[in-house]
């Protein structure tokens, strides 16, 4: 491991020397954003809710109660924080709101999500149709397959099912960790240098050609996946411990792709991993 700038974030050395580009200050949006500062200060605020989210899930999932009892519905008069306001509104009001705003209806108790911004256009799941596809962006060609696809939206896949940061043991040391790589291969595409370039490799004994055939304006709308909360990356620790894998991951990719995505009409996406319970 090699220390950075701080003593409290440590990255491994491999990982830093063969992705420098990845880390350090960026401007984005007017804004100068240092990397590892931003990790550091994100784990140590985050850490603790995520640890109180697992044990509860776990509590959960070890309860002998039976599924319908742990899977029902709450309690009318249970309450829960609105994570914006600070405000706890009873299940009874959550609900109450939900049905006053699809009937057009004004009351204290009206709500929606994200109610400030509208759903981008190439991010509408109503104006989209068609199938989304979904995989790594590592290597190369895949990356590339994805952006001559036809699909309407497609989502760079770092989820837990086939962790990309994941290298099994005897992997050669000249092997790129997958979830780097493939921010790597996307922060590339997105400022254009691959747009006129083929990327060659050895297949099976035979050198083959890849090339973005689609101009930018085609390509389908990029999301990024992060992990599950419960996936930790032994690349970059904060205070002696693996962070959690969706804060390099959405860092990463907003910090490195936010102007050259916004530049092209587009915007920084991302799919969240599905969630169990309200907390």
């Amino acid at each position: 491991m090699k220390e950075l700038r701080k003593a409290e974030i440590l990255i491994r050395e491999d990982v830093l020397h063969k992705f420098p580009d990845l880390f350090g200050t960026k401007k984005v949006n007017g804004r100068e954003v240092n990397i590892e500062q931003a990790i550091v200060a994100l784990t140590r605020e985050l850490s603790p809710e995520i640890a109180a989210a697992l044990t509860a899930r776990r509590a959960l999932l070890q309860s002998p109660a039976p599924v319908r009892k742990k899977y029902a519905w709450p309690k009318w008069e249970e309450t829960f924080e609105d994570p914006v306001s600070g405000q706890f509104w009873t299940f009874r009001q959550i609900v109450q709101g939900l049905i006053d705003n699809f009937l057009g209806r004004e009351s204290e108790w009206r709500w929606r999500l994200n109610d400030e911004v509208p759903i981008p256009a190439g991010a509408h799941p109503l104006r989209n149709p068609g199938l989304e596809l979904t995989g790594p962006w590592h290597p190369l060609d895949m990356a590339f397959n994805a952006l001559n696809s036809p699909a309407p939206m497609n989502m760079r896949d770092f989820e837990d099912a086939s962790p990309p940061h994941f290298q099994p043991d005897g992997t050669p040391a000249n092997q790129p960790v997958g979830m780097f790589a493939a921010m790597q291969n996307a922060k590339e595409i997105f400022e254009g240098h691959w747009a006129d370039s083929p990327y060659e490799v050895v297949k099976k004994g035979k050198k083959r050609a890849y090339k973005i055939y689609t101009s930018a304006a085609q390509w389908p709308t990029r999301f990024a996946r992060p992990p599950g909360m419960h996936v930790r990356y032994d690349h970059i620790r904060v205070d002696g411990q693996p962070v959690p894998g969706l804060i390099p991951v959405t860092l990463l990719w907003a910090v490195n792709n936010y102007e050259s995505l916004t530049h092209a009409g587009t915007g920084v996406y991302y799919y969240i991993p599905k969630m169990q319970t309200p907390q």
